[in-house]
């Protein structure tokens, strides 16, 4: 139930990017411990899960929508458009233009 429950703030919060002590104080525990339970049921730690849920939904609004990286890098809690670059180039090999046009 926790786990759900966190990925559901997460989900709710995206535009605002909640950092691991902001959703470690939602649930009233400690970043560290709520680490652990987290990654004890789903095999992956709560920062992965938010950066995995970023990319998956910036993907998502680059197929769907005319949307501009900035746009998308703002709806999904980037600071910027090439910090989301970044993240795209790292995790896909490819710039999140190249990712579009692909």
């Amino acid at each position: 139930m926790l786990v759900r429950d966190v990925k559901a703030y997460v989900e709710g919060n995206m535009e605002r990017a909640p950092g691991l002590d902001e959703i470690a104080a939602a649930f009233h525990m400690s970043r560290r411990h709520l680490t652990r339970l987290f990654a004890l049921h789903t095999g992956e730690t709560v920062l992965a899960y938010v950066q995995r849920l970023r990319l998956e939904r910036a993907q998502t609004l680059l197929r769907h929508t005319r949307m501009s990286v900035l746009e998308i890098a703002n709806n999904v809690g980037y600071e910027s458009p090439s910090h989301l670059a970044h993240v795209f180039r790292r995790v896909l090999g490819v710039s999140p233009d190249e990712w579009r046009r692909g």
